[in-house]
């Protein structure tokens, strides 16, 4: 459910807490939002189940705790002030902006079906910056880490916290979906173009966490392989070098997408002239 369908800040609060329960556990809670907040548990409880409310700070902690959006926190805290204001000209106007703001909304996320490409598109830097986001999205295509994300953790050496915000931001931006069981995941099996401005920012990163991993885990395994060499010769046999490497990529492609995902793994290439 969208959060701009309700016109009650409480049960929005509510309502995500529930989500966010359900799918992390006792991250979340409303003693721990209590806290959050700076307000006793039993005042919270107050507030959330009769007339009582928060004030805009301890609203916007509550917004942050759950790990939404600015956004969101401006249209929660207009519902706010049309449920405790009392100046029905000022009233008017904001329940002028609710109704902007929801049908703004909801008429997009009701309609318009955002293509995941294009998020990331628009998303570019946060997405191809974080290499452990995009270890996150691809671990999630394998039905196992799909329904326990929580063992996630240990294969890229990140904590629950991490995990929990990588998880939220995904959804947010159309790239997964919780279906009350387990993560549904867009193939995140997409190409970063040489010209884009974040390429060799990525690329040094993907390299770095390479290396990170190979140490966190002490790579032995006869599974895992490494290939290394420098060799002299012409621009002639570069360009053929060349063509067979792009002919396994695209064969390599072939097989990755037609078998089934139980393992995610990494391969880099790398293949340049020192002069």
């Amino acid at each position: 459910m969208s959060l701009y369908e309700f016109l009650d800040y409480k049960q929005a609060l509510r309502s995500v807490m529930e989500d966010r329960r359900k799918r992390f556990g006792s991250r979340f809670t409303f003693e721990k939002m209590a806290v959050a907040c700076g307000v006793q548990k039993t005042y919270l409880s107050k507030v959330l189940n009769s007339s009582a409310h928060l004030n805009q700070d301890q609203l916007f902690a509550a917004v942050e705790y759950l790990n939404l959006e600015p956004s969101d926190y401006e249209y929660l805290s207009l519902l706010r002030e049309s449920q405790s204001g009392l100046n029905s000209k000022r009233l008017k106007m904001i329940q002028e902006k609710i109704n902007q703001i929801r049908k703004s909304k909801l008429k997009t996320e009701a309609v318009i079906n955002i293509d995941p490409d294009q998020s990331i598109e628009n998303l570019q830097w946060e997405y191809y910056t974080d290499i452990e986001l995009q270890l996150v999205h691809m671990f999630l295509t394998v039905n196992t880490y799909s329904r326990e994300p929580l063992r996630i953790i240990s294969k890229i050496g990140i904590d629950e916290l991490k995990l929990q915000n990588i998880l939220l931001k995904l959804q947010r931006w159309k790239l997964i979906k919780y279906d009350g069981q387990k993560y549904l995941c867009s193939d995140p099996m997409r190409h970063l173009a040489e010209d884009s401005p974040v390429f060799k920012t990525f690329a040094i990163l993907m390299r770095l966490k390479t290396i990170e991993n190979i140490h966190l885990k002490n790579v032995t395994h006869n599974l895992d392989y490494f290939f290394s060499v420098m060799f002299s010769a012409n621009p002639k046999i570069q360009e053929k070098l060349k063509k067979n490497l792009l002919n396994f990529i695209k064969e390599t492609q072939k097989e990755v997408v037609t078998s089934k995902s139980e393992e995610v793994y990494q391969l880099n290439i790398d293949f340049f002239k020192w002069s």
